[in-house]
């Protein structure tokens, strides 16, 4: 892991409370890629113990972007933003901890992928498919992202294009709910991926929400073949189950 310095390039409000960030890193002295994809960073913020994100762009892109929700009720993540808004106008830089998490790819395996996301996780699944559009990646992908309401699916129009495009299977989950930890949102997002009928004896798996939804997914696909060393999340680093 390294600190580096990044400038904030630009803040855009994509829908709701998302915002799209692109920060450029200082690249003296480092040497690319400065990630893999499907990791994550933190924001050294100034008071706040908490600026874990996602890092959205592929390991090739000269920009780092990251997608942050940031409701009034969390105070971490406006705070977050409130400090990158305040680096945009005054052009100061920041300092940024990466990379972190082993839910990752430095490679295109020669195995079909499946990627289940919800809310902002589909930041880290966006990361993963552009590195595989430019790693030769010739198997099957397929991505399930799932989210409270409609207006919640910030880049619903990227996701519809690489399908268009051939590139990924795309299924779009709303549970048009408000609570974040209502059972049935997990469930319907799983059920989604089950009903693709993968063979998942040939398949890897990247999952990226909360703990329920994460176990809930595993516990789910293991008895349908997937093997368990084949399930990538980061849940299972920072939130493993008791033993």
């Amino acid at each position: 892991m390294k600190t580096i310095e990044c400038k904030v390039n630009s803040i855009e409000r994509l829908s709701g409370d998302n915002y799209r960030i692109e920060l450029d890193p200082d690249m003296v002295g480092v040497k690319q890629p400065l990630f893999a994809a499907g990791q994550y960073l933190q924001l050294l913020v100034p008071g706040v113990a908490d600026g874990f994100f996602s890092i959205a762009s592929a390991p090739q892109a000269p920009i780092i972007e990251l997608h942050i929700e940031a409701p009034e009720a969390l105070e971490n993540s406006t705070a977050i933003l409130r400090y990158l808004k305040a680096q945009l106008k005054s052009g100061e830089a920041l300092q940024v901890a990466l990379p972190l998490g082993k839910s990752c790819l430095d490679h295109a395996p020669d195995l079909d992928i499946v990627l289940i996301a919800a809310g902002t996780g589909f930041a880290q699944m966006k990361s993963i498919i552009e590195f595989l559009q430019q790693s030769g990646f010739r198997r099957n992908l397929s991505l399930y992202w799932g989210v409270r309401t409609a207006s919640d699916m910030y880049a619903r129009s990227i996701a519809e294009d690489w399908m268009r495009q051939g590139k990924l299977r795309f299924v779009a989950v709303t549970a048009d709910n408000v609570d974040n930890e209502w059972q049935g949102h997990h469930a319907e997002l799983i059920r989604a991926a089950i009903e693709g009928r993968h063979d998942w004896k040939s398949t890897m798996v990247f999952a990226s929400g909360s703990p329920t939804m994460v176990y809930s997914a595993l516990d789910a696909l293991q008895p349908l073949g997937l093997p368990e060393d084949r399930f990538y999340s980061d849940v299972l680093e920072y939130a493993p189950r008791a033993r």
